[in-house]
């Protein structure tokens, strides 16, 4: 699939989705480590890694909604916040029939915020206890911290190779 160059890569993609079938939190942490990171740009040419955002979006949804039935209340989390988002998110759809163009305002609205609402609304649900926010907070840092590293070494990497300017430059974010 990745072939030997990329073993650590794969490694850490089949750690990460191995822990992700394990638990909700895992998934949540793993998926938005991907959407960080997004290995899928380091080899666009990959096929394999250009389904991995669907794959563990699906995971992801899949795994905390057997979390859901398997053992817990099943309840969802509702606090203030949530509602308002709700409220937002059902209030966007209808301004876009008020619009020039409704048709692409829905489309846009659909493309891209309903992905990152969906997201949100997981990461809202999937915590459950302080450890699983702590848990998550370091995959986040780290992540970060990955964003960071990798963007130092491209851009030392482009300087070193004979690139005029020494600005940061990044895959990614």
């Amino acid at each position: 699939l990745l072939g030997s160059d990329y073993a650590l890569l794969a490694a850490g993609l089949a750690i990460g989705i191995g822990a992700s079938i394990l638990h909700p939190v895992a998934a949540m942490a793993f998926f938005v480590s991907l959407l960080f990171l997004r290995p899928w740009e380091f080899l666009p040419d990959e096929p394999t890694l250009k389904v991995l955002p669907r794959l563990m979006a699906s995971l992801t949804a899949v795994r905390w909604l057997v979390g859901r039935l398997r053992g817990r209340d099943g309840r969802l989390s509702v606090n203030t916040s949530c509602t308002l988002f709700v409220l937002f998110l059902i209030w966007i759809p209808v301004s876009t029939f008020f619009s020039i163009t409704p048709g692409a305002s829905f489309r846009a609205f659909f493309e891209s915020f309903s992905p990152t609402s969906v997201l949100a609304f997981l990461i809202v649900n999937s915590m459950g206890r302080i450890g699983d926010i702590r848990a998550f907070l370091r995959v986040f840092v780290t992540s970060g911290v990955g964003i960071m590293v990798v963007a130092f070494y491209i851009s030392c990497r482009d300087y070193l190779n004979g690139s005029s300017d020494f600005r940061l430059h990044s895959s990614g974010l």
